[in-house]
């Protein structure tokens, strides 16, 4: 009698699961739904109107030289794609006494806003023998360790998606709504104090897999994949976007 009764539960919670997967998210009505390519997803929105608050809206900035390009202006990210409730926005890589490296930012801060660090968020620092902290989070303390030999250093015990431990390493970033990335990196030898890089990723988007782990390539580069989630005010509905450092 009970295995007779397992298709007729079993058959509407796979057509609830398959129902909301086909769900695509939508804009406003009578709201603009892309910026060039990219769809705009509610409560994200271009115009008055057509997000939920200040925080949530998109500025579509279009010139007749170049594609449109959509930024979350609260935070000044510039986004790349949102897919499957997940967007992706470029994010800064981080340089440490890198020469021929113009000004960078030292540090992101979503203090006052209602965006944080996803949950499949990676702390990813570059270089030969140093040690990597992310400072203004305590009591936790988030790091990792790189080697200039072919030893991987893995704290967690798993093997990493992207980093050896070998030049670099990288750590999940476990402190639940994580609004700042203040990374420190040290030296563990005095000859390794070359340059160095650090940056917050997403290892599930696919140019992660790309980067190289010397820190000379990496300091030029315009952006990386940084994952960022948000909580819609009253609600507390918890997204996952993510967000190209």
């Amino acid at each position: 009698m009970i295995l007779k009764s397992l298709p007729l539960v079993i058959f509407p919670l796979l057509l609830i699961c398959q129902l909301s997967k086909a769900a695509a998210p939508i804009a406003r009505p009578n709201c603009q739904d892309r910026c060039g390519n990219i769809s705009i997803p509610y409560p994200f929105g271009i115009g008055n109107g057509c997000y939920l608050n200040k925080s949530f809206e998109i500025v579509c900035n279009q010139t007749s030289n170049s594609p449109p390009r959509a930024y979350i202006s609260s935070i000044n990210m510039e986004l790349l794609d949102i897919v499957g409730g997940t967007a992706f926005v470029k994010g800064p890589v981080i340089p440490f006494n890198c020469s021929g490296k113009g000004a960078s930012p030292t540090s992101l801060n979503f203090t006052g806003s209602p965006f944080f660090f996803s949950f499949d968020s990676c702390f990813i620092s570059v270089g030969c023998n140093i040690r990597s902290l992310l400072n203004g989070i305590g009591p936790t303390i988030i790091g990792c360790q790189s080697t200039c030999s072919n030893q991987s250093y893995v704290p967690d015990g798993k093997p990493y998606k992207f980093c050896s431990g070998r030049n670099c390493c990288q750590v999940d970033v476990m402190p639940y709504e994580l609004q700042v990335f203040i990374p420190h990196l040290e030296n563990l030898e005095q000859d390794s104090s070359g340059c160095k890089v650090a940056y917050m990723a997403d290892p599930t988007y696919r140019e992660v897999s790309n980067v190289t782990d010397d820190p000379q390539v990496v300091k030029d580069l315009e952006y990386v994949p940084m994952g960022l989630a948000w909580i819609m005010d009253d609600a507390h509905w918890k997204y996952d976007i993510r967000v190209m450092s």
